[in-house]
């Protein structure tokens, strides 16, 4: 499911403007807690669902405030509807695949398991995609791994046993906050170090971010 979400969320950037692309790349932060209420028989009150949507608008807004001029310029042939039916699919699938795995993770000891599952589906994926563009050259697989990719490569996967144990003790919704605040953090970086022009936009984010 991930990997469809992936496909079509390409489809979706294709069809589509920037953003409206935006707007419904925040899906899952709405569809997550769904899915929650039915397979894992949670509940919410309505200040949750606010803050639910208070982070996917400030977000958006984040976002939106490192579109250029060049982006509105592009000229090519769109389907709004296609792009928009990709993007929807593509929340469903990562939202049900997030609440189903948080339901596996907390009904079974062994999430150290299924850690290694997802990471041997997805060495399958990536070097099926290395070996298609790239073509296999023996000597070349590792071509450029320095110290500071490896400790990279390091921290990726054990963010990866991290998330997990996050999920195992919290929930995905709570995994999700806490990745859209990394993101939007690291995108707000930038946005005060620009002009300010900017600076409307980033005050906005923060009082949806505080309102949380």
């Amino acid at each position: 499911l991930y990997t469809a979400a992936a496909a079509l969320q390409g489809v979706g950037a294709y069809h589509l403007d920037i953003l409206p692309y935006l707007v419904l790349s925040q899906l899952k932060l709405v569809l997550t807690p769904v899915f929650g209420m039915l397979l894992l028989k949670l509940c919410f009150d309505r200040h949750q669902w606010a803050c639910l949507l208070s982070m996917a608008c400030g977000m958006i807004l984040v976002q939106s405030g490192t579109i250029t001029s060049t982006d509105h310029n592009q000229v090519k042939e769109k389907n709004m509807a296609h792009g928009a039916i990709a993007m929807v699919i593509a929340g469903g699938c990562v939202a049900f695949s997030g609440v189903f795995m948080e339901m596996m993770l907390k009904t079974s000891p062994h999430h150290l398991v299924h850690n290694a599952h997802l990471a041997a589906y997805s060495c399958v994926f990536a070097l099926a995609g290395y070996l298609w563009r790239a073509g296999f050259q023996p000597g070349s697989f590792f071509q450029g791994y320095h110290g500071l990719v490896w400790l990279f490569v390091f921290l990726n996967a054990l963010g990866g046993f991290l998330v997990a144990w996050c999920i195992r003790i919290t929930s995905t919704i709570g995994k999700n906050y806490a990745q859209g605040f990394g993101f939007v953090l690291a995108s707000t970086i930038p946005l005060l170090a620009q002009s300010r022009r900017n600076s409307t936009q980033v005050r906005s984010f923060d009082g949806l971010l505080r309102f949380r």
